[in-house]
């Protein structure tokens, strides 16, 4: 005669659906189109203008290093 204890199936039952879920979690339920890129971010022209803000107070910075010693 095969006796199982039932508290162990219903642990095992929980433990395999919270698996489940979590796994399941891990995936898009719907097709998301929306594909955001780096470059659509910040335009190319703001981030040329940026690098050029940076350098010419990296180099206001050093001149004034410079005078300093």
């Amino acid at each position: 005669m095969l006796v199982t204890d039932p508290y162990r199936l219903i642990k095992k039952l929980l433990l395999l659906s919270i698996c489940l879920l979590l796994i399941s979690s891990c995936y898009t339920i719907h097709d998301d189109t929306t594909v955001y890129k780096p470059d659509n971010l910040i335009e190319k022209d703001t981030i040329i203008l940026i690098l050029a803000d940076v350098e010419v107070a990296e180099s206001a910075l050093r001149q004034k290093q410079n005078l300093g010693h």
